[in-house]
């Protein structure tokens, strides 16, 4: 099988380029002999409209603006189109909805996705109102334009099919494999939450955006009525203070190689062709 591997966003040879997912999936289709293919990743060169229209828009909202710029999108959607006149691909892979955005290209698209958009902005609306809908309509393009969409739990399995309508056909709900060694994760407790003893955990790279500042803060209120309260942070550098312990960022290049990663391309090359036949028949 002849893949595109489009990360676009992150290196997938770089273990701790962002989640480490692409890093994984990559290698994992690799050990399976699937003839790959990558893109990216690239950067996002924001023209000076897009510029000048995102510092105005920081004036009048505190929410943030989208994640990407649509000369991004349609930049990328170029390289993949590119990639595919000229590789010929069986399929194209994706860890997030870059790609199939604006690609005019007809190849199966496996769009493996952490979270649905409509869910998050549910549940914490961090984007303006006008920016929230223009990602909804980039989320909706990718869906439709992808023959398989694999996400992680059923909280997402759900609004694709009621927010997107996606058939069931379509949808392949899998968790994510933990790059960890087995050896450092320790055995399940079942512990009792006890003011005496509280510890707590925050993990992310950025510090406002993962709410690290309000881990923190949470700790030290805690703390202060009476609760000893224990913070660590993982991902992040700091001075560590009274309750909070700065635990820097885990190197997930010393961990060893697990087979979860290849089980989950395995099922989800199986799931792929189901899918593609599927398409054959109705043909």
């Amino acid at each position: 099988m002849r893949m595109l591997y489009a990360s676009c966003r992150y290196d997938p040879f770089d273990r701790d380029a962002g989640s480490g997912v692409d890093f994984n999936m990559y290698e994992a289709f690799q050990q399976l002999g699937v003839e790959l293919t990558h893109l990216g990743p690239f950067k996002d060169h924001r023209s000076l409209p897009e510029k000048l229209y995102r510092k105005a828009h920081r004036l009048f909202s505190r929410k943030l603006t989208a994640k990407f710029s649509k000369a991004y999108l349609h930049s990328c959607a170029r390289i993949v189109d590119e990639a595919v006149a000229r590789y010929q691909p069986d399929a194209i892979f994706t860890h997030n909805l870059i790609p199939p955005v604006y690609s005019r290209s007809s190849t199966s698209v496996i769009y493996k996705t952490d979270s649905i958009l409509s869910n998050m902005h549910e549940l914490c609306p961090t984007y303006s109102r006008l920016e929230f809908l223009h990602m909804l309509e980039w989320e909706r393009k990718a869906l439709q334009r992808s023959a398989l969409i694999v996400t992680v739990n059923d909280w997402a399995r759900k609004a694709l099919l009621k927010d997107f309508h996606i058939s069931t056909s379509r949808i392949m709900m899998m968790p994510i494999s933990s790059s960890l060694p087995a050896e450092v994760i320790p055995q399940e407790e079942d512990k009792t939450i006890s003011p005496n003893d509280l510890h707590l955990l925050s993990v992310g790279r950025r510090y406002h955006v993962k709410d690290s500042d309000k881990s923190i803060a949470i700790t030290r209120m805690l703390r202060s009525k009476g609760i000893n309260a224990q913070l660590r942070v993982v991902g992040l550098d700091g001075e560590n203070a009274d309750g909070v312990e700065f635990m820097g960022l885990y190197k997930k290049e010393l961990c060893k190689k697990e087979l979860t990663w290849r089980s989950m391309a395995e099922n989800i090359l199986a799931a792929f062709e189901c899918v593609r036949t599927d398409e054959v028949t109705k043909k």
